[in-house]
């Protein structure tokens, strides 16, 4: 499979198995590992619990979403 860049050029190609998170969800989980990182000494449990949830929320909505198929251009 490949992924498309905005022009129509290849981005990259995918090999099967991969999961591809949006850039708001990645910057979600970035915010909340390193909430984690920088409360090592305090409630670092209840932010891995966070983190943790919204990975399961994110893995969860892909498992069940419908499938999007884009015709390639021959």
């Amino acid at each position: 499979m490949k992924v498309l860049a905005p022009d129509g050029s290849t981005q990259f190609m995918l090999q099967g198995g991969e999961r591809i998170v949006s850039r708001k969800e990645t910057r979600t989980l970035i915010k909340k590992a390193k909430k984690a990182d920088k409360n090592k000494g305090g409630n670092y449990d209840r932010y891995c619990k966070a983190l943790g949830k919204y990975m399961f929320k994110i893995l969860e909505g892909q498992d069940n979403r419908e499938p999007e198929y884009v015709s390639v251009p021959e």
